[in-house]
């Protein structure tokens, strides 16, 4: 649970502030030795930061592990990832930075900015709303963790090369596809362009989702009722086998997609595992 009693977060390293926790003996307190910073302010953002995500407590003249500290410090590497995910989602700001993540830097930084200044807010500094530059230099704070923790994406440099086609050039977007079960990765990837024109700022949608608008686009495109295969099942295995994120042996099973990689031809779409969203791979994810 977030302490919003702590000054919010001023250390960019996440995974500075989570080693961290390294530091406390098996009774749970700490022992840091001062030229593990760079800097005296350095000790203060770290572990002002572990006491804003609920991991530590001070105890008189000491600092300790607080239970859910002792419980994240025992998590393997992958368990972790997904609770500090679940603890930085049930805040306000970084909720709002995973909403808009395919925002441009720029633009996301000043949405940051501006929940962070909301009047409701409880990114609060001594008990007052942070100044402008202050709570700019806290949206860099919440850029640099959503990414360690991919709640946005990482930028990557993409090798350019004349004959590197654009992973999505030969899917139809065309709303004009035949009212039937025929062209079904044309029909999900028209589906998901148009939910997120409706749906706006969103970009990722639910196998729920996707399917709806597709019953009620293409009303023939059903089965037989004694046959195993729904549309909705069929546009589960569509996904599956256009998503590198799903290759067997990897994150799912679909069997299709063994040794698919990203950006290949047939890499279409991404998958968001822990949220369960589809949505259209970009050239920079």
């Amino acid at each position: 649970m977030i302490n919003y009693i702590t000054t919010p977060p001023q250390a960019n390293n996440l995974e500075r502030v989570i080693g961290l926790l390294n530091k406390a003996d098996d009774n749970g307190e700490f022992n840091i030795e001062e030229d593990y910073f760079s800097h005296i302010r350095d000790k203060s953002y770290y572990l002002g930061a572990l006491s804003w995500l609920g991991f530590i407590e001070k105890r008189q003249n000491a600092i300790f592990l607080t239970q859910e500290g002792i419980n994240f410090r025992n998590l393997n590497a992958t368990d972790r990832v997904f609770r500090i995910r679940k603890i930085l989602l049930s805040d306000s700001v970084f909720n709002i930075a995973h909403r808009y993540k395919s925002s441009d830097h720029n633009t996301l930084k000043k949405i940051i900015t501006k929940e962070i200044r909301k009047p409701n807010t409880k990114w609060l500094s001594k008990g007052k709303i942070l100044s402008e530059t202050t709570a700019n230099r806290r949206a860099s704070t919440v850029i640099s963790w959503s990414k360690e923790v991919a709640l946005i994406p990482q930028k990557r440099q993409m090798r350019q090369s004349l004959n590197k086609k654009n992973i999505t050039t030969h899917v139809v977007y065309d709303g004009n596809l035949q009212n039937d079960n025929l062209n079904q990765l044309e029909k999900i990837y028209f589906a998901i362009k148009e939910l997120t024109k409706s749906e706006k700022p969103r970009n990722s949608f639910t196998v729920g989702e996707i399917t709806n608008f597709c019953k009620n686009k293409w009303p023939n495109w059903r089965y037989l009722e004694n046959k195993s295969t729904t549309v909705g099942s069929a546009v589960r295995r569509c996904l599956q086998h256009h998503c590198s994120d799903t290759k067997y042996g990897g994150k799912g099973g679909a069997r299709t997609a063994i040794g698919l990689k990203k950006g290949d031809e047939k890499d279409i779409f991404k998958w968001e595992k822990e949220e369960g969203l589809w949505s259209i791979r970009s050239n920079e994810d």
